[in-house]
């Protein structure tokens, strides 16, 4: 899920009508406006990484603007996390008499978005007790009820009456972010209250994942990987169009990291291998037991939810253009979606990517089909001969994720004796 930084999140919730700091994005401390510099005795410097608590951290400082070169110069090289930050959110200081927390978010337990409010912020607000209250809010509702937000806010105490006309109307505004961005969460922390108004210290955004191709223009493709911290791959862009124009099913990519995992691993790495399913559960426990015998996914993929053919083809022809991959597998959860229509994507994919041998795979291929139109993918996959072949297994729903691993580790070390990687 594209996790925006800092100053992209509170640049969209200005666009929105919010108060933010004065203050500017910098990669060296001479491209800040002189003028800036200027009109303020105190400013404040922070570095933009995906971390929290970076206050805590060192990602933080606050200086006196004759000190400032000094600081921005030490900030951009200290690491945060063990990243370093490419540039720094530099802005006036603010003071003010109380600070608040405020988010809209994708809950689960009420199956929708849920509104979050603490009459505390700052970093520690998750474990405050008392002053906090969560107001679900109707799904497909364009507004949040003024009454009903206000009513919600009295429960949290410490907000005077004339306050709160204000914070709903803030709380407004960062719901329509919220739907605007296709938003998992957008959150304001601290929202601080001054003589001139609220105004916006921080703000974070993380962007549904499955919106990046209505998104990713309004958004500048500048976002970074919530887990990792990186900029997506060329890879991950590609498949993050797989869904573009087309409603029917779900294309999901990752790209793991090759080298942290030999790094943890080192020589229990036989191969990394190109891996696409059908339902993340059964994908995890795939993942798990390939794994333990020394066959690492280089990437995740998930098609699910009946995809058409072309969508599990592209899928299929991005996870095998990939580098450092010494097999391929794919398998199924007991699976609803048509697995015939899924056969013929990845069977379209194999017929370009390994031509020379009419759609048969050089590598060792492990593919468990179960479920729906289970039988008819079978057919598929027998009339354009991936049966019977040295390097492929084709699995049915007689066989489980532990037994695709084995049978994996076989023909491997198989191909392997016929074939140096």
């Amino acid at each position: 899920m594209p996790n925006l930084e800092e100053y992209k999140a509170k640049s969209i919730v200005k666009q929105e009508g919010l108060n933010i700091p004065d203050g500017c994005v910098a990669g060296d401390f001479s491209d800040i406006n002189v003028d800036f510099l200027k009109r303020h005795k105190n400013i404040v410097l922070k570095s933009q990484v995906p971390v929290g608590s970076r206050g805590k951290k060192g990602g933080i400082v606050v200086t006196e603007t004759s000190s400032a070169e000094d600081a921005f110069r030490e900030l951009i090289g200290k690491e945060i996390d063990f990243m370093l930050p490419e540039k720094l959110l530099v802005e006036e200081k603010i003071d003010y008499s109380a600070e608040y927390y405020l988010s809209v978010y994708s809950c689960p337990e009420h199956r929708g978005p849920v509104l979050m409010f603490s009459s505390s912020g700052g970093g520690d607000v998750e474990e405050e007790e008392g002053g906090t209250v969560i107001i679900p809010v109707k799904i497909n509702s364009d507004k949040i009820s003024a009454d009903f937000f206000k009513k919600g806010l009295s429960a949290a105490g410490g907000i005077e009456a004339l306050e709160l006309d204000a914070l709903a109307d803030i709380a407004n505004t960062l719901y329509s972010v919220y739907r605007k961005y296709d938003c998992k969460l957008v959150e304001i922390n601290p929202l601080v209250k001054t003589d001139e108004g609220f105004i916006v210290l921080d703000a974070k955004m993380i962007v549904d994942g499955d919106a990046f191709f209505r998104q990713g223009e309004a958004l500048d493709l500048d976002f970074v990987e919530e887990i990792e911290g990186r900029q997506p791959t060329d890879l991950e862009l590609a498949a993050g169009k797989i869904d573009e124009e087309d409603y029917r099913g779900a294309a999901h990519f990752v790209q793991l990291p090759v080298k942290s995992i030999r790094g943890q691993y080192g020589d229990k790495v036989k191969t990394f291998i190109g891996f696409n399913c059908v339902g993340t559960g059964a994908s995890l426990t795939v993942m798990d037991e390939i794994a333990r015998l020394g066959y690492f996914p280089r990437n995740f993929a998930d098609t699910s939810g009946n995809p058409p053919a072309s969508k599990v083809y592209r899928m299929t022809r991005i996870i095998l253009s990939q580098d450092n991959v010494g097999g391929y597998v794919f398998a199924t959860c007991v699976s609803s979606q048509q697995l015939d229509n899924t056969a013929r994507g990845i069977i379209k994919a194999f017929k370009e990517v390994f031509s020379k041998t009419g759609g048969i795979p050089d590598i060792p291929a492990v593919m468990l089909f179960r479920g729906a139109w289970e039988e008819e993918a079978m057919e598929l996959l027998k009339e354009h001969g991936l049966f019977d072949q040295p390097n492929v297994k084709i699995l049915d729903s007689n066989y489980t994720e532990n037994d695709l691993a084995g049978i994996f580790d076989k023909l491997y070390k198989e191909w392997k004796n016929g074939k140096k990687l």
